[in-house]
């Protein structure tokens, strides 16, 4: 899920970004739970791009902020990890605040051994950027980068292990990817919707499955 138009709702509506930030992670929780209840296996959340940071200072400090407030939700993650789920970061950890790093560090540690669901927090996370660490990665290991096969290039992704996504939502009417997950997506469906990512509920999770479930694919059979 890309969960777009968070400053947009705000103007729209005539409150603060502070609080439109604070709405959009009630409901980013509300979906990671849904998510459980339906038994999507694997619930990725896109919450700050390696392009984000240009942004005001005061924006990224509340966004940061908030991420950590919510992360450590016990009652939240407790669940999830009693369940079988495991949280995994997708993208660099030192760019972020410290007790944001250390916040993820350890709830990756004391889910890794679950395996029923996945909910990967995308933060500080870039499509192009993944795709370089990878290489990089791949060349420190001492593969030979001119006989890399997909599944050897896979194996250094953020994602390693885990299956590509089937289906990828972006909320407030923009209808591009921007970069997200540019190798495991090639097959994956989209759906735009125009609604705000603060108003974006779980029936509207819901349709959006079910809509996904009517489409015919042949990955390029």
């Amino acid at each position: 899920m890309i969960p777009d138009g968070n400053r947009r709702w705000a103007l729209n509506n005539h409150v603060s970004e502070e609080a439109a930030y604070a709405i959009a992670a009630e409901r980013a929780k509300e979906l990671i739970s849904a998510c459980q209840d339906l038994g999507v296996p694997i619930f990725t959340l896109w919450a700050f791009s390696t392009e984000n940071w240009s942004r005001v200072g005061a924006e990224v400090s509340l966004i940061t902020r908030l991420a950590a407030q919510h992360l450590g939700d016990a009652a939240l993650f407790s669940r999830f990890k009693m369940e079988g789920g495991r949280f995994q970061h997708l993208g660099k950890k030192d760019r972020m605040p410290v007790e944001l790093a250390d916040l993820i560090r350890r709830l990756e540690s004391e889910s890794a051994d679950n395996d029923k669901y996945i909910f990967n927090f995308a933060f500080d996370y870039g499509g192009r950027e993944e795709i370089l660490h990878a290489v990089s990665q791949a060349a420190e290991q001492g593969l030979d980068l001119k006989r890399l096969t997909a599944d050897e290039f896979e194996r250094f992704l953020y994602t390693a292990g885990q299956d590509d996504p089937d289906l990828i939502i972006r909320t407030s009417g923009e209808k591009r990817t921007s970069g997200m997950m540019p190798w495991q997506s090639c097959y994956a469906e989209l759906h735009f919707t125009d609604v705000d990512f603060p108003d974006f509920t779980v029936q509207h999770l819901k349709e959006a499955l079910e809509e996904f479930s009517r489409r015919k694919r042949r990955f390029g059979r």
